[in-house]
């Protein structure tokens, strides 16, 4: 049992290198302190709804850190995504690619608030760097 355990830490913290993440930046992304993510990587020990956060931070399906442990699946190939290269996109392509889908998913929008929304996601993304300033 305690080595089932340690293997969540163990898979959690390999996971989280193949994406070329620091403890720092998962534990952001999982909204959960840097402490706890240290903790769950060390000794596996963590509640269910904090590797849920830290699963879906990863890009990971539910549960699928402790089938790993279990034996029970293998953990899914996880590649990371250079920074360099999400910074290419411009500000107009992806607000084309942003309008877009909203137009084939959300009939009941308006144009008004399909610019907006539009608008509040170049901005979100730009404001994380993800996107390049024009």
């Amino acid at each position: 049992m305690m080595e089932r355990i340690l293997e969540v830490g163990r898979i959690a913290r390999e996971a989280r290198a193949q994406l070329g993440l620091t403890q720092e930046q998962l534990a952001e992304r999982a909204g959960i302190s840097r402490a706890t993510l240290q903790n769950l990587e060390r000794d596996g020990r963590a509640r269910d709804t904090t590797l849920a956060k830290v699963e879906q931070a990863l890009g990971l399906p539910p549960g699928a850190v402790v089938k790993a442990a279990k034996g029970l699946q293998p953990l899914p190939a996880l590649s990371p995504v250079p920074s360099e290269g999400l910074t290419h996109i411009s500000a107009g392509a992806l607000g084309e690619a942003v309008s877009s889908a909203l137009l084939l998913t959300a009939d009941s929008l308006t144009a008004a608030e399909i610019r907006e929304v539009t608008r509040l996601v170049v901005e979100d993304l730009r404001a994380r760097g993800v996107v390049a300033a024009p």
